[in-house]
């Protein structure tokens, strides 16, 4: 008498044994034995059958509570006495139920395990017990192809919905691609247009015979270095008013110097020809100023001056 567990035992003790036979199932051989009324199903035979893992279907039975297994003692048809893990039969159509197909592998042990689903309770139960109710009617081969033929559909679904995904995953990075191809555009273009309007600034000057650009930048230099020398001299360096009273006085001289200007009027508009004289004048007013001034100037003057003639080189 073998007492009845919802788990497989480590160390079995048992002393049900039983010849077990190799039925026919769909084209396949299930070893199962009858103990009475009962009959036990080998777990490991349908597991091979299906290409499925049988520790793992195992450990999956031990947790169900329909579940009825036991480690049966079989003597196989070689005379062999083995330990079997066996399923009740009353429990194999819903084990089989359990199976996911999508976890089965080749089309054909998906095939074999709806087979499975719908015939193999009935075949070994007629196989022990006799026919003893009208055979299932169902046309399994059609119901098979329609559960694979969905299966398929399913697939080639899911995969168009991929594809469908990539496409616009490429459409995005074709889009940032054309993006940066413009911005790359509008910088070439901007630098082509600066150094074009650099030259035209240049034809202009020369057209309308004033200092071009470059040398009003030079001379606005010269200036900014006259104010502050007179100012760090003068002890007013960084007061702004002050200096801003000192370049008024620089610019006055400057005008007076190369007899041009009038109110309104900056270095830009500056004819050309006046542009080297007011360029000596400006020199000849900074060496004065660093030569001729020095007694007068106090120590952080001259510090200020000589850091102004760095950067300015």
């Amino acid at each position: 008498m073998t007492t009845k567990q919802n788990h497989v035992p480590t160390n079995p003790a048992t002393s049900l044994r039983l010849a077990f036979e190799r039925v026919p199932v769909c084209g396949h051989e299930i070893d199962a034995a009858r103990d009475g009324e009962r009959v036990w199903i080998s777990v490991r035979r349908v597991c091979e059958g299906l290409s499925v893992d049988v520790t793992g279907q195992l450990t999956k039975l031990r947790r169900k509570p329909w579940a009825t297994v036991e480690m049966i003692s079989m003597v196989a048809e070689d005379g062999k006495k083995r330990e079997a893990a066996c399923i009740d039969l009353d429990a194999l159509p819903m084990w089989l139920a359990t199976i996911d197909v999508d976890r089965v592998g080749s089309t054909s042990a998906k095939r074999l395990l709806v087979e499975y689903q719908f015939r193999a309770a009935a075949v070994l139960r007629d196989h022990f017990f006799g026919h003893m109710k009208p055979a299932n009617d169902v046309d399994i081969e059609r119901v098979v192809d329609a559960v694979l033929e969905r299966r398929l559909e399913s697939i080639a679904f899911s995969m168009r919905a991929q594809s469908d995904r990539m496409a616009a995953i490429e459409g995005g990075y074709t889009k940032v691609l054309g993006g940066l191809a413009e911005i790359a555009h509008a910088i070439a273009t901007c630098h082509a247009l600066a150094v074009d309007t650099n030259h035209l600034v240049r034809k202009v000057a020369a057209r309308d015979g004033t200092i071009a650009g470059e040398d009003v930048d030079k001379l606005k230099d010269k200036v900014a270095r006259i104010v502050e020398i007179r100012a760090a001299q003068t002890g007013v360096l960084g007061e702004r008013r002050a200096m801003q009273a000192i370049r008024a006085d620089v610019y006055a001289d400057l005008f007076a110097c190369v007899e041009w200007g009038r109110k309104g009027q900056g270095l830009a508009a500056m004819p050309a020809e006046k542009g080297p004289i007011a360029k000596a004048h400006l020199d000849y007013q900074i060496r004065k100023l660093l030569a001729g001034k020095g007694k007068r100037a106090s120590v952080r003057a001259q510090a200020q001056t000589k850091l102004f003639d760095e950067k300015a080189n």
